[in-house]
């Protein structure tokens, strides 16, 4: 009885044996399959010439030296031009310097790991860039909207500039808290069939989150606010000129209803005129007819 359970504890081992050994080699065929046609070490990461490629290269050239030309001109001529630096130059100098950033802080990198499909800039870069490339995209779309209510109150509130200035701060701090965890957002990552990539650390569920709150943040939030503020001024105005018209309807019956009265009156008066002319010329008449009779 020994020697059975003996027996078959040795076969159970010998096949517990055997199925490890089945699952690491088939661990091990599996990586060397990852290794030679997926792995990219970070010293591996080469351009690969093509068309698709040059093609990518020429557009972000064209690109990239029309905005830091143009951008540098606008900076130049603001910053020279003593009598150029008014409230409104002001907002298009910094509009100017945010479009300069974005060309040099988001373009250079995502041409190269978009040639190279690997991040080859290290982890600091990784976290810098990462911050800097939010940074200046939302400085640029709230500048305009800065220039956009800086001309709303010069027109409409002259009087409100402190008021205004208080809101350019209070822009400014808040976008600057809304930016600032970015830099603990993002780290240097390792995958067996793509090198070094620059990502965020953080589940991707929040990541995505994150970029829908951007979405609706930058962009639906000011353009359908601002498309429904136009609605509802439009609609307001309609409704301000419709009550004028019909204002206007009410009020032309008073005013033919006392013209008929003044000319009712006009008319009165004349004929009491006329009567009293006529009566004091037949009293005149009786008296000459009395005096020669």
């Amino acid at each position: 009885m020994n020697e059975t359970i003996f027996a078959f504890e040795e076969d159970y081992s010998s096949l517990t044996t055997n199925i490890l050994e089945d699952i690491e080699d088939k661990q091990q065929q599996q990586q060397l399959f990852f290794d030679n046609n997926f792995q990219l070490e970070k010293n591996d990461c080469v351009f690969h010439p093509n068309l698709e490629n040059y093609l990518m290269i020429l557009t972000f050239a064209i690109i990239f030296c029309l905005s830091v030309v143009g951008n540098s001109i606008v900076v130049v001529v603001i910053l020279q031009q003593q009598s150029m630096r008014s409230v409104t130059n002001l907002y298009l100098l910094n509009l100017a310097l945010s479009d300069l950033l974005l060309s040099v802080v988001c373009m250079p990198p995502t041409l190269v790991s978009s040639l190279v499909y690997c991040w080859v800039f290290g982890d600091l870069l990784c976290k810098l860039l990462a911050y800097l490339q939010p940074v200046v995209v939302t400085a640029s779309a709230y500048t305009l909207a800065a220039i956009a209510l800086e001309r709303y109150y010069a027109i409409c509130r002259p009087l409100h500039s402190r008021i205004w200035h208080t809101r350019t701060h209070a822009i400014l701090l808040v976008s600057v808290i809304a930016n600032v965890f970015m830099l603990f957002m993002y780290e240097e990552r390792s995958y067996n069939f793509n090198g070094l990539n620059c990502a965020p650390k953080f589940e991707p569920i929040v990541h995505f989150g994150y970029q829908i709150y951007m979405t609706i943040a930058l962009l639906i939030v000011p353009l359908y606010g601002n498309v429904i503020y136009t609605l509802s001024s439009g609609i307001r105005m309609d409704i301000a000129a419709i009550s004028g018209t019909e204002s206007s309807s009410n009020a032309t019956p008073l005013m033919n209803s006392n013209d008929s009265c003044l000319e009712k009156r006009k008319n009165f008066r004349n004929g009491v005129i006329n009567n009293f002319t006529i009566n004091r010329e037949n009293v005149k008449r009786g008296r000459l007819v009395n005096l020669f009779n």
